[in-house]
């Protein structure tokens, strides 16, 4: 009886990737939320963004705030749904892995040019995104764990 209770089976095993994913999508949003909570209270930010634009409209600021809000959360957003929802009705292939796996890389690579050293969010949105990408490219929903394989090795 112990031995059942460690036991996954394969199902549970998909299951449990599927979750990880959303669990991570789902801190993702958090942190960008609160991120762009803090930024859009924080009067010396819109100081710099009235220096920088040479806008003096805190709706300008507000807006900008808000753009920067959906562009950090858009990509979880549409993948995971998309994983959700068709997790038991197609096939994860490779093609999945590149195409979804390189999107969220490029946002990887946008967050890190940003430069924003002095925000502790900068890091623990650099640390969520890894681990999302991390769970993008190693998600399937095939017996056997093998991308594109069948369970003999062939196509």
């Amino acid at each position: 009886m112990l031995a059942s209770i460690f036991y996954m089976s394969d199902d549970m095993k998909k299951n449990k990737r599927l979750t990880i994913m959303v669990v991570i999508a789902g801190l993702i949003i958090f942190v960008a939320s609160l991120e762009a909570l803090l930024f859009a209270k924080n009067s010396e930010a819109f100081s710099a963004f009235k220096a920088m634009t040479g806008s003096v409209d805190f709706s300008t600021f507000i807006s900008y705030t808000m753009q920067n809000y959906f562009m950090n959360i858009i990509e979880p957003i549409i993948i995971t749904l998309y994983t959700y929802f068709t997790f038991n009705k197609i096939t994860i292939n490779r093609f999945y892995h590149l195409f979804f796996g390189m999107i969220v890389l490029v946002r990887i690579i946008l967050l890190v040019v940003l430069f924003n050293y002095q925000s502790m969010m900068y890091y623990i949105m650099i640390a969520l995104y890894v681990f999302y990408f991390i769970s993008v490219i190693t998600i399937n929903n095939q017996k056997g764990g093998k991308s594109g394989l069948s369970q003999n090795g062939k196509r």
